[in-house]
């Protein structure tokens, strides 16, 4: 069984800057709208709004889950951060080239040319808080996997694992102009519960298993086959060394009628488990969406006091992935 806990949660969405605003207005039921979030509005700091879009809602979401935590009495030898993209600051770029094209490098703009690269903001991350430990820009690979093994290696104390994409609609290039991709960011912070309880930080809760399976990336999710969506849920319930009839509640990044759905039905067969279907739109989240589906199950859990464990099964860009939580 794993002994991995999250100690703090920090979000950027379409309901807002902040996991206390997330959870309010997940609560009163509000939607996360198709539109571009005006993360300025929310910048008031300069430390923040001096720099390009994509690596403002890095550092929101950052800043949101370091405000909640006491973090920094670690050696910062012990913190790292795992932060993973798909779209990267792809209109930074954008902005960056138009200018280029239009007036030549001349007009252009050295600050803006530093956060073209795609782990700009992961480095302002680390100097601004100081991280020295395990720092790694992922694209389209889901961050939690390792993570954890960093944590079960004893390397880190601490791991801070995030997701973070600046998408406005003009860079979304897909055939379906139905298909709007979500904007978001949002970051965890991962210890070992030892630790956690040995510095008296407050666990928000447990992951006692997790399940991995790699698929070649795929956008649609038909295209991912049931016995792969199964054995990575199989492998999170081994792991945390329980039996599927003691899973209360399976959150699913899903819809009613899918793959998914069958193979949670071929892996509790009999069992009269609750379905929660949290996300209704593959693509909404993007490098965020494995983060706000394990939100959604922490919060209902923590409101409707549920007591035993939950599946959480995502499905990020490249990989299945299944956890085990309680709280």
């Amino acid at each position: 069984m794993k002994d991995i806990v999250i100690t703090s949660i920090g979000t950027v969405s379409s309901l807002g800057i902040g996991f206390d605003d997330y959870t309010r207005r997940y609560k009163n039921k509000e939607l996360i709208k198709f539109e571009n979030i005006d993360i300025d509005m929310y910048c008031g700091d300069m430390a923040i709004r001096r720099n390009d879009r994509f690596t403002k809602f890095a550092l929101a979401a950052f800043r949101d889950m370091m405000n909640n935590s006491s973090y920094l009495d670690i050696d910062p030898d012990e913190r790292g951060i795992i932060e993973n993209t798909i779209f990267g600051p792809l209109n930074t770029v954008n902005d960056f080239m138009h200018t280029a094209m239009d007036g030549g490098l001349s007009e252009t703009s050295p600050m803006l040319f530093s956060n073209t690269v795609i782990n700009a903001g992961l480095g302002k991350i680390s100097i601004e808080y100081k991280l020295k430990g395990v720092s790694y820009m992922l694209c389209g690979t889901n961050p939690l996997f390792y993570a954890i093994s960093d944590l079960e290696s004893m390397h880190s104390k601490v791991l801070f694992a995030g997701g973070v994409d600046d998408a406005k609609s003009k860079l979304v290039f897909v055939d379906d102009e139905e298909r709007v991709f979500h904007e978001s960011a949002a970051f965890i912070g991962l210890e070992r519960r030892v630790d956690a309880v040995a510095r008296g930080a407050s666990i928000i809760a447990h992951i006692n298993g997790i399940g991995t399976t790699n698929f070649i990336n795929y956008f649609d999710d038909r295209n991912i086959s049931q016995k792969k969506i199964y054995d990575s849920m199989k492998k999170a319930i081994d792991d945390a060394d329980i039996k599927t009839e003691e899973i209360g509640r399976i959150y699913l990044f899903s819809v009613e009628e899918s793959t998914e759905t069958e193979a949670v039905r071929a892996l509790f067969n009999g069992c009269s488990n609750n379905m929660i279907f949290s996300r209704n739109n593959y693509d909404a989240f993007l490098s965020a969406g494995e983060f706000f589906t394990l939100f959604d199950a922490i919060i209902d859990m923590d409101s409707d006091e549920h007591t035993a464990p939950a599946l959480v099964n995502i499905k990020a860009f490249n990989c299945i992935i299944s956890l085990v939580i309680n709280l």
